[in-house]
């Protein structure tokens, strides 16, 4: 279902893209015959009009058009921090340091020693794909803190036992999915550990019915 409505999504964007390039082309064409003080003929309205559009289904488009809102399409969903708010993000950072956690970053030797020694952290994975963890040492940790309060990709809990993850899930109070992104929200991580070279076994991943 979700790969007929990037289809058909695409082939209407494609459409929309063909029909304002189609409208450029045509401006185009009169232009030129206005600076060459020459009449505008419909065959040359019909002949810039077909030449954009058909710019946009063999070219990929004009940057310049709709078409390049197809190229958004491609871009992570990011979801915001539903406590965004200053003060409350200054005392979760002072909690965290006064726990003596810190976020570590994928891809360094914390993060390496963390998951070898197991236990309990919350992740996000920020808007540019950057995986973090923070060890989960009380309930005033907050996933917040990973990412200074900026959007991300997708945030939960991960228990590490035996070099990879044990479970993972997409609980996170500060930040949570649309209904028709939550697929999104939790394969973020999922792909996150799994690129950052931990195992993730399926059996693993505890999805939240939202």
């Amino acid at each position: 279902m979700r790969l007929g409505r990037r289809v058909g999504y695409k082939t209407a964007i494609t459409s929309r893209a063909a029909t304002v390039n189609a409208g450029v082309g045509a401006g185009f064409s009169w232009a030129v015959n206005k600076i060459q003080c020459r009449p505008t003929t419909p065959g040359d309205l019909l002949f810039g009009a077909l030449g954009g559009a058909f710019s946009s289904l063999f070219s990929g488009g004009s940057r310049t058009s709709l078409s390049a809102v197809e190229d958004s399409a491609s871009e992570p969903i990011t979801f915001p921090n539903h406590y965004d708010d200053p003060a409350t993000l200054a005392k979760e950072i002072a909690d965290a340091a006064a726990a003596g956690v810190a976020p570590i970053g994928a891809g360094t030797q914390a993060f390496g020693r963390a998951v070898a020694d197991g236990g309990d952290y919350l992740w996000a994975v920020g808007a540019d794909g950057e995986l973090r963890i923070i060890s989960d040492v009380s309930n005033d940790i907050k996933h917040s803190v990973l990412f200074n309060g900026e959007q991300v990709q997708g945030a939960g809990s991960v228990t590490f036992q035996g070099g990879k993850v044990e479970s993972i899930d997409d609980q996170s109070g500060h930040y949570f999915p649309w209904l028709d992104d939550s697929e999104s929200f939790l394969r973020s991580g999922v792909d996150a550990f799994r690129n950052a070279g931990v195992d993730v076994p399926e059996g693993a991943i505890k999805k939240t019915e939202w």
